[in-house]
């Protein structure tokens, strides 16, 4: 491969790695390698998929598979093999998207991003929500909530109703 292609798959800010049409490893760029922390051997060109997953699981990279080893193989398999998928895996305390597209040739593609301070930005926002839901449904106030410009009536919590 060009290395003018070689530095711009290494520049990407998100990790992505590429299996040929049999499903064995072609390229992973350096934020790939980052983001996994996983031993050079595991990446060998030429690498058959299903190897590669095994050995992920002998290695412990997949907790979430602890005591269902077989099921979560033929879960990453058939999303490998999928046109797209988009998933979400967890590594310690790190969340990485995955989203994972079959190429015109047969192979596939796969984009891993960081998106740790997300999700943790998503949990603090829906952990608000629901506060806020507790607080205006259990008030001992009447609350009506309204539009500010129309004056349109959204909703009353049911002291309100009362």
């Amino acid at each position: 491969m060009s290395e003018k292609y070689v530095e711009a798959l290494d520049a990407a800010l998100d990790g992505i790695i590429v299996w040929d049409a049999e499903d064995r490893f072609v390229l992973c760029n350096k934020r790939y390698a980052e983001l996994h922390s996983r031993p050079a051997s595991i990446l060998t060109l030429g690498r058959d998929y299903e190897d590669f997953m095994r050995e992920l699981l002998d290695l412990g990279y997949a907790v979430e598979a602890i005591g269902c080893e077989e099921a979560w193989l033929a879960n990453q398999l058939d999303m490998h093999r999928r046109e797209y998928s988009d998933f979400r895996i967890r590594r310690g305390g790190q969340w990485i998207n995955v989203r994972n597209k079959l190429l015109p040739d047969g192979g596939s593609i796969a984009v891993h991003t960081d998106i740790t301070e997300r999700h943790f930005a998503e949990e603090a926002m829906l952990q608000s929500e629901e506060k806020y839901r507790s607080l205006f449904e259990h008030a001992r106030d009447a609350i009506f909530i309204m539009e500010p410009d129309s004056y349109r009536f959204l909703g009353a919590n049911d002291k309100a109703l009362d």
